[in-house]
This record gives structure tokens, C-alpha cells and sequence, in this order.
């Protein structure tokens, strides 16, 4: 009685690339051996696979009545490469399998067979982000940052904006637009994955602090060279530089519009003070309404991101 043999690996669509299968740690290679009549056996057979010049031995798994079938999950220690077979001495205990009549079943001509499956345990490199746009010091951005990512992986490449949480097929250079922690994974086409990459925070924003205006002085008289002040309060730093030249115009009761000048030194500050000196002998001002009269011009100062007003 002859036999035919075959060996496949059990894995998924996702991990067959033109035409070879490829098989990670945990996956199933599988082989058969199916007689043209019942298969009788007096001892427990198992195949063996070459992957290199190490011998991976399948178990005996299960037999419906011509065929056996013999069955291995892959495991780190197995040798990574092509997986094939000699149809002449890949069945161990061979001379244990006998038709209905006790004759041993007819050998295979001696050939080694390509079995279409490639073991790979191994994990790809981990990729490298390359940003591509120049930040402020610190790392920080206006508007948007682009990104590509490097890798060697026989596959495909993810990258993910929220620390690895949630990944994303990569393609080509990525833009994005808000802060995010990106990192990136490699897979190779057994399914194994890299390590992610050191997680990398881009700390973007879309422009110049929020701010609003207090006037420091009370509601009353002034008379030549008393000084009226006001506060600008923004809600995050901004880089004031030396000489700078802002202003602050305010309308008063009289009509007028005066201009108060920046006393607060330069530096990192998320206040900004301005002073206005009266002139005039006798002046009456309800400043309680002036922060609806009062334009700030932010001249030369710029946020920790480079905005400007």
C-alpha cells in the first residue's frame, strides 16, 4: 500500500505570504500520511521536519482510519528557517505502519521536499521615529509635527499617538496636530511583534496663550504723575525680550485714549504689568470699565511654542 504525505502549517490568511507560510511561537506545523488502504500501526509514529540541519520531530496526534496525522506548537528553542522533509525517512517507526493484510507500506523514492512553511521566532528590530519637523527648545511645536518611521521589518510597521493604547497601520510620513505620545512596533510575516520604541512626547499647540486684562488702580481722581496700572494674566508662559516695545492703550472718562508702557522686566513670565503716568492736573477715571476699553499690543513677545499675539 503507498502513501502520499503532506505538511502544512496551521496559521491564518494573515500569515501566508506568496505561497510560504511562516510560523511564529505557539503556532501549529502540522503533517499527514494517507495510505491508499486502512493503516494498521503496532507502534506510535511521529514525522520529522529539517529546518536547517536541526530535526524538528511532530508528535503523533490522531488517525482516521487511512490517514495520521502528527502535530507541534513551535517553541523559542526550535531553529528558525525553511521547513522540508525526505519523504523516505521523515516517517519515524515507518516499518510499525501496515495494511489489513500485515504488509509494511510501500516507501517513498528518496526526496527532500520543500514544505512551503518558514519558522520564525524571532523578533524584528525595533523601528526608529525620525521627526522631521524643528521644534522650539524644549520640543515643543506650532501646529503640527510629521513624523516617519524607520524599519527592517519584512512586513509591516505600526505607530500609535496615544502610547501604544491604540496602533495604526504606517504607510508614509505621518502629520499630527496635536500632543500626542507616539511610538512604533514592527511585524514580520509569521506575526511576531518588536518591542515598541521609546515613547516620544510632542507637545504641539495651535497658538498664542489665552489672556485677560485687570487694571490694578482704583476708581477716582489722579492728578499729574500718579500711575495707573494694569495686569496682562495669560495662562501659560510667555518669553518677554530685552528692550521690548509693547503697549497697552486704554480710553478714559475724558474721552481720551492713553498708552501705558511695559515695566515688568525681561524673561519667562505669565504676567506682564504696564504703567501709565497721568499728565494731566486733574483727571476723573472710572477704571472699573476700562477692561472693556483697553487693547494690548504684545510687540516682540512670543510663547514657549514661537506665537506671537
Amino acid at each position: 500500500s503507498s502513501i502520499n504525505l503532506s505538511v502544512k502549517a496551521v496559521l491564518g490568511e494573515e500569515n501566508t505570504f506568496n505561497g510560504i507560510s511562516y510560523a511564529r511561537t505557539g503556532k501549529t506545523i502540522t503533517a499527514s500520511v494517507t495510505a491508499t488502504e486502512d493503516i494498521f500501526m503496532d507502534d506510535i509514529p511521529s514525522f520529522i521536519i529539517k529546518v536547517g540541519d536541526q530535526e524538528i520531530e511532530l508528535p503523533f496526534e490522531k488517525q482516521s482510519v487511512k490517514t495520521i496525522f502528527f502535530s507541534k506548537k513551535i517553541e523559542d528553542t526550535d531553529s528558525n528557517g525553511s521547513v522540508s522533509y525526505n519523504e523516505e525517512t521523515c516517517i519515524k517507526n515507518i516499518e510499525k505502519l501496515k495494511d489489513s493484510s500485515g504488509n509494511p507500506l510501500i516507501k517513498k523514492p528518496s526526496k527532500t521536499v520543500d514544505g512551503k512553511i518558514t519558522i520564525d521566532t524571532e523578533l524584528p528590530t525595533v523601528p526608529s521615529i525620525e521627526i522631521l519637523t524643528s521644534g522650539a527648545e524644549g520640543g515643543k511645536y506650532k501646529t503640527s509635527v510629521e513624523f516617519e518611521i524607520n524599519s527592517d521589518s519584512n512586513s509591516l510597521t505600526e505607530y500609535s499617538l496615544d502610547g501604544g493604547a491604540k496602533w495604526n497601520q504606517y504607510v508614509s510620513t505621518v502629520t499630527v496636530n496635536k500632543s500626542s505620545y507616539i511610538t512604533a512596533r514592527a511585524k514580520d510575516y509569521a506575526g511576531n511583534f518588536s518591542e515598541a520604541a521609546d515613547v516620544i512626547y510632542l507637545d504641539i499647540k495651535n497658538g498664542f496663550p489665552n489672556y485677560f486684562i485687570e487694571c490694578t488702580t482704583p476708581d477716582g481722581n489722579y492728578k499729574t504723575n500718579d500711575k495707573i496700572s494694569f495686569t496682562v494674566n495669560l495662562n501659560e508662559d510667555v518669553i518677554i525680550p530685552e528692550n521690548c516695545s509693547a503697549t497697552l492703550d486704554f480710553t478714559c472718562s475724558d474721552g481720551n485714549t492713553r498708552t501705558a508702557t511695559i515695566k515688568t522686566e525681561a524673561g519667562t513670565k505669565n504676567t506682564i504689568e504696564f504703567e501709565y503716568v497721568e499728565e494731566a492736573e486733574d483727571v476723573s477715571y472710572n477704571l472699573t470699565n476700562l477692561k472693556k476699553n483697553v487693547t494690548v499690543n504684545l510687540t516682540g513677545i512670543k510663547d514657549t511654542y514661537g506665537f506671537t499675539q
